[in-house]
C-alpha cells in the first residue's frame, strides 16, 4: 500500500512539475489586440507601439517586435529560431 502512495505522489509531482515547465518556457502569446507587438519586458512606451502599429497599416511586409527579460537556458540565436517556427 506504501508504494502506491508513493508512485501517486511521485506521478502528481512530474505532472505538476511538467506544467510548470511547459508554462515556463511556452512561446509567448500573441495579443489579437497588437497581433505584431509582444512586450514581455515591458520595455516599450505607447508612442512607440502606435509607430509600429502605423508602419504596418497597409504594408505588405509587416514589423514584428519582440520585447522579452530574458531567453532562459537558450542563446539568443536558438530562442529566435524557437520563436520564429512557433509563433
Amino acid at each position: 500500500m506504501k508504494n502506491k502512495w508513493t508512485a501517486l505522489v511521485i506521478c502528481a509531482a512530474a505532472v505538476i512539475l511538467a506544467v510548470w515547465l511547459g508554462n515556463l518556457f511556452a512561446p509567448p502569446h500573441k495579443d489579437p489586440n497588437d497581433p505584431y507587438i509582444y512586450d514581455g519586458a515591458n520595455a516599450l512606451s505607447e508612442s512607440v507601439r502606435q509607430e509600429i502599429r502605423d508602419l504596418n497599416v497597409g504594408a505588405e511586409r509587416k514589423v514584428y517586435v519582440l520585447c522579452v527579460s530574458g531567453t532562459g537556458r537558450y542563446s539568443l540565436k536558438k530562442f529566435a529560431e524557437i520563436t520564429a517556427r512557433d509563433c
